[in-house]
C-alpha cells in the first residue's frame, strides 16, 4: 500500500500532492490523504480539473478533510508587478522627449516632467485592483 499525502502552506492552501511510493521527504505537517495500491498520486482522483495552480496561485484549499477550490489572492506585491512593468514602459517611451534636442517647447517639456514623475510616484499611491495611469497630453 502507498500514502498519498497533501502538503499545504500556512492559509490551508494545497501546494503540493505526493505519494511515499517515490521519493519525498514526508514534513510533520502533511496530511495523509488516503492509501492505495496506485503508486501515482493523482489529483483527479479528488477534483475535476487537476490543475494546483490558477497563474501562479494555489487553486484549491483543504478544509475540515475537503479539498474545496478557492484561488488563493494575489498578495500587494504581486498585483504591483505589472502596474510597475507598464509604469517603466511610459517611462521608457518617453524618454526621448527629455533629450536637449527633442523639438519641444519649454511648457511641453514640463508637461513631460510633470508625467514622468507622476509615474515614478504612483507605484507608491495606486490602487493596485483599479491602476490609473497619469496620460501625457503635449
Amino acid at each position: 500500500m502507498y500514502k498519498h499525502y497533501l502538503r499545504l502552506d500556512s492559509e490551508n492552501y494545497i501546494i503540493k500532492g505526493f505519494s511515499d511510493a517515490f521519493p519525498e521527504t514526508i514534513e510533520e505537517t502533511d496530511i495523509l490523504l488516503r492509501e492505495t495500491e496506485q503508486r501515482q498520486f493523482y489529483f483527479s482522483d479528488f477534483i475535476f480539473n487537476p490543475s494546483l495552480t490558477e497563474g501562479t496561485q494555489p487553486k484549491y484549499k483543504y478544509v475540515d478533510g475537503e479539498i474545496i477550490e478557492e484561488v488563493k489572492p494575489l498578495t500587494t506585491e504581486q498585483k504591483i508587478v505589472p502596474i510597475r512593468e507598464k509604469r517603466n514602459q511610459l517611462l521608457i517611451a518617453s524618454d526621448k522627449y527629455m533629450l536637449s534636442d527633442y523639438p519641444i517647447t519649454v511648457e511641453q517639456k514640463a508637461l513631460v516632467i510633470t508625467f514622468r514623475q507622476a509615474l515614478r510616484d504612483m507605484t507608491e499611491t495606486v490602487d493596485v485592483d483599479n491602476p490609473i495611469y497619469p496620460v501625457l497630453s503635449i
